[in-house]
C-alpha cells in the first residue's frame, strides 16, 4: 500500500491532540478527507474495526474511491477483500475491517461494534442526534472505541453545533474540540484566500472558510446591507441609464440607475439615482419617466425588470403586454431590453449577487430613493431563504427591481462582480 501523507502543521496538531471523542470544525479545503483516510488506514493496519458514517451515500464516494484505489494492490496479493456493492473491506490475515455507512438509513451501524468511528460532514445530517444516540455511540461500547466527528460548520444550531460546544467545554479528558480555518492549510495561498474572500459575502466566507458558525442575523435578506453607501449620486453623461421595472398595479415601480465602468476615483461603481412609483399602470409609470426628462439623457438607456412584463397589461390594454407598452411609450428598440424574456433570477442567486455587490461597497443609493432605502433595510427572508413579500408590510417592489437590476448588470454572478471590483479599484 502506497499512501504518502505528510500532515501540514494544523493537521499535525489535530493528530497529536486527539482524544477518545474528537470534534473537528474546519473550513473548506483544509484537508479533512486526507486526515480521515490517514486515520482509517492507520487503524486498519493495526487490525481495528472502522465505521465511516456520512449523511448520504453520495458524500462518501470521494473517500471510498480513494480508499479502494489504495487497497487494490493488497487485494491483488490476497491481503484483503473489497466488496464494492456493500462498501466494505475485510483483511484476510487480521481483524482489520472497514464499512462505509449512509445515515439516510436511520439504523445505520446498529448491532455493529467498532474500534473507531469516523463521522464526516456531521453538520449536514438532518437526524444526527438520533443516529448518534440510538446507533453510533453503541457501536463503540464493546471495544471502548473512539470517534472522530468532522464537518464544515453550518448554522449555530443543530446537534453538530451542540457537540462542538460540549467538546470545547468538557471537563473530562474524553472529549476535545479542534477548529481549523481554511488558511491554516499552507497549500492554499494567501492570495487565493483573498480572491475567495472578495468573491463571497462576508457571512458566507466566515462560515465556509473561517469555520465560523453562521452568525444569526435573524431573517434579514441582505446580510451585507451595512456596506451599502447612501449618498447623493451624480448622473454620468457618458454612460447609459438603466430602468428596472417591477410590475404591480399597487404600486408599479422602477429604479433608475447606472453602472459606471471607471476607476473609483472617477466615480466608478453601481448607482441607484432615483425611484418612481405609481398607484396605477405601466403606462402611468412610463409617463413619470417622460415627465422627469430621464429620456433626455445623452447616453441613452436600457430596460430590465420582472419577466411578468411579458404578461398582458390588462389594466388598460388587452392587446399589449407591459414591455410592449414600455417600448412604445419610451420610443425604444428591442435591443435596449436586457434580461427581460427569460426567467427571473432565483432568490438565492440574486441574494448572493446583491450581497456581494454590497459587501464590496460597489452600490450607492441616493437618499431620494426613500422607499428603496427603507425596503433594503427591512427586507426579510422566509424559511427557504427567499425574499418575504406581501401586499401590506413587506411589499418589496423596489427591492425586486434592485435584484433584477443587479442581475442585468452582472448576469454571470459573483465572478463578474469580482472582475468589476478589480477593474474599478485600479489606479486612476
Amino acid at each position: 500500500m502506497n499512501f504518502e501523507f505528510t500532515p501540514h502543521d494544523s493537521q499535525r496538531v489535530l493528530l497529536d491532540k486527539m482524544t477518545r471523542f474528537t470534534v473537528v470544525n474546519c473550513g473548506r479545503r483544509w484537508g479533512k478527507t486526507l486526515v480521515a483516510l490517514y486515520i482509517i488506514l492507520t487503524a486498519l493496519s493495526q487490525g481495528k474495526k472502522v465505521g465511516y458514517f456520512v449523511p448520504t451515500s453520495a458524500r462518501f464516494e470521494n473517500v471510498w474511491k480513494k480508499l479502494v484505489k489504495l487497497l487494490q494492490p493488497l487485494e491483488q496479493q490476497a491481503w484483503c477483500k473489497i466488496n464494492l456493492s456493500r462498501h466494505e473491506i475485510n483483511f484476510n490475515h487480521s481483524t482489520g475491517h472497514c464499512k462505509f455507512w449512509s445515515l439516510e438509513d436511520l439504523n445505520a451501524g446498529r448491532s455493529e461494534d467498532y474500534d473507531l468511528v469516523v463521522l464526516d460532514e456531521a453538520a449536514f445530517c438532518p437526524h444526527l442526534q438520533d443516529s448518534w444516540e440510538r446507533c453510533i455511540l453503541a457501536t463503540l461500547a464493546d471495544r471502548s472505541g473512539s470517534a472522530l466527528i468532522l464537518s464544515t460548520p453550518d448554522a449555530p444550531e443543530g446537534f453538530f453545533y451542540d457537540m462542538t460546544q460540549y467538546a470545547s467545554n468538557a471537563k473530562n479528558k474524553l472529549w476535545s474540540y479542534f477548529k481549523a480555518p481554511t488558511w491554516t492549510n499552507p497549500l492554499i495561498t494567501k492570495e487565493e484566500i483573498g480572491i475567495i474572500q472578495d468573491m463571497l459575502p462576508e457571512r458566507v466566507f466566515n462560515n465556509e472558510y473561517g469555520a465560523e458558525f453562521a452568525i444569526d442575523l435573524g431573517d434579514s435578506f441582505f446580510y451585507s446591507q451595512s456596506s451599502i453607501i447612501f449618498a447623493e449620486t451624480k448622473v454620468h453623461k457618458e454612460f447609459p441609464l438603466h430602468f428596472s421595472f417591477d410590475f404591480n398595479v399597487n404600486p408599479c415601480s422602477v429604479t433608475i440607475g447606472q453602472k459606471i465602468d471607471y476607476p473609483r476615483a472617477y466615480g466608478g461603481g453601481c448607482y441607484i439615482h432615483d425611484e418612481l412609483q405609481v398607484q396605477g399602470t405601466t403606462r402611468e409609470l412610463c409617463q413619470l419617466i417622460i415627465d422627469g426628462k430621464w429620456l433626455d439623457h445623452s447616453a441613452g438607456f436600457f430596460v430590465t425588470g420582472d419577466n411578468s412584463g411579458s404578461n398582458l397589461d390588462t389594466a388598460t390594454d388587452v392587446m399589449h403586454n407591459n414591455f410592449d407598452v414600455i417600448q412604445h411609450m419610451l420610443n425604444m428598440n428591442e435591443y435596449q431590453f436586457i434580461n427581460t424574456r427569460g426567467r427571473n433570477p432565483l432568490h438565492t442567486i440574486s441574494r448572493n449577487s446583491c450581497n456581494t455587490v454590497m459587501h464590496n461597497q460597489l452600490l450607492t443609493i441616493n437618499p431620494k430613493a426613500k422607499v428603496l432605502t427603507q425596503e433594503v433595510k427591512t427586507a426579510k427572508a422566509n424559511a427557504r431563504g427567499q425574499l418575504q413579500k406581501d401586499r401590506k408590510k413587506y411589499k418589496m417592489d423596489l427591492v425586486d427591481a434592485l435584484r433584477y437590476q443587479i442581475n442585468a448588470w452582472f448576469p454571470e454572478g459573483v465572478p463578474q462582480i469580482r472582475e468589476f471590483k478589480e477593474y474599478i479599484n485600479k489606479a486612476a
